[in-house]
Order: C-alpha cells, then sequence, then structure tokens
C-alpha cells in the first residue's frame, strides 16, 4: 500500500507550519501523484450526515471544524498515490483514495468523505 504523510508541525487558530518530505518520484509515479491530487481539489462532504468536512486546493487540505475539533490545514505530499496519512495533536488518521465514479476518502475513524 502505497501511503502519503500530511504532516502538520503545528496548528492554531488561522495558522499552520507545514513539511514536506523529500521524495525522488520515477515519471510513472509522478503522473499518478499528479493525476491523484487532480481529483482531489474540490469541496469533501460527509457520505452519512451530507455536511462539508473539507477543501482541497492546490497542495493543501483543510479538515472542517465538523471533523477535527478545529479547522486544520495541512499540506498534501508529491508522492500521493492511493492513501493519505493526517497526524494532528499525537492523533493519527488513515484515508484510503478511491477514485471512482464517486470520488471518496475512507478514514480509518470510519468517516466517508464524498467530493461534490
Amino acid at each position: 500500500m502505497e501511503r502519503a504523510e500530511l504532516v502538520v508541525n503545528r496548528t492554531v487558530p488561522g495558522f499552520s507550519v507545514f513539511a514536506e518530505p523529500i521524495v525522488a518520484l520515477s515519471s510513472d509515479d509522478e503522473a499518478l501523484a499528479t493525476h491523484v491530487l487532480q481529483c482531489l481539489q474540490g469541496s469533501w462532504y460527509c457520505q452519512q450526515s451530507g455536511r462539508h468536512v473539507g477543501a482541497v486546493s492546490g497542495m493543501f487540505l483543510e479538515a472542517s471544524v465538523g471533523w477535527l475539533p478545529r479547522v486544520t490545514t495541512c499540506r498534501i505530499p508529491p508522492n500521493v498515490k492511493d492513501t493519505l496519512v493526517l497526524t494532528v495533536d499525537g492523533q493519527t488518521y488513515f484515508g484510503k483514495i478511491r477514485l471512482e465514479a464517486q470520488h471518496s476518502i475512507t478514514w480509518s475513524t470510519g468517516d466517508v468523505w464524498l467530493k461534490k
């Protein structure tokens, strides 16, 4: 399983510091990562409640207060393929990316995000 770490060094309301791992990608891996990142762009909603839970813009994922205790912004690394790993305040969340007709992220919490 390929994993991409979403690294949040410190997050306070309105301010985040990011660290990006150094990654050397083959041209095929780079093309795949670019495709996945393009598919992740936009607003994400909780499958169960329909509530807005996050958004991806460029290389950044912002998780809303509806999903985490506070708004959290983190950088998506350039090697993203099929799994995201988000660590916030010592709590780690794993997200399995599915790029089917309805793009989704299934998190280790059981939550499913749908892109709309």
